[in-house]
């Protein structure tokens, strides 16, 4: 299990740490994800921050996650943060997720190209949402 964050581009990198931690606190908050939330902050802490790309970007990952489809709500729980009107005009700043043991493995996979092997099980949803995922770099 482990948290994935989104950030955008065009903060440095301290920035990017801090705004994953924003997005991670807002998750906490939500009495709906306690759960997995809870599961990773005790026995995992595995924390991946990638570049997500511009606030449009983040917004097009965000509106993916809210049009998940309700048998993957288990395995994949999400929240962001945007920064307010007068540091960054607004902008989003961080997309978090917490992926299940599920998953694991899938994002390398993409990465390597290694198709064949993970399409099997896998939704259309889930093909292009990790799909998606994999081409993100890590920050830095």
């Amino acid at each position: 299990m482990r948290a994935i964050v989104l950030t955008n581009s065009w903060l440095s990198g301290l920035q990017k740490g801090l705004q994953a931690g924003h997005a991670l606190v807002e998750m906490s908050l939500d009495a709906k994800y306690h759960n997995l939330y809870r599961d990773w902050a005790s026995e995992h802490k595995t924390l991946i921050v990638l570049e997500g790309g511009s606030h449009l970007n983040l917004s097009n990952f965000l509106e993916d996650l809210k049009q998940m489809p309700q048998k993957h709500k288990e395995d994949i729980n999400f929240s962001y943060f945007y920064e307010d009107l007068d540091s960054l005009n607004g902008s989003m700043t961080a997309v978090a997720m917490i992926v299940s043991d599920k998953y694991e493995g899938y994002l390398g996979k993409f990465r390597q190209r290694d198709l064949a092997e993970i399409w099997l099980g896998l939704s259309s949803w889930e093909q292009e949402f990790f799909a998606k995922l994999a081409s993100c770099r890590l920050a830095s």
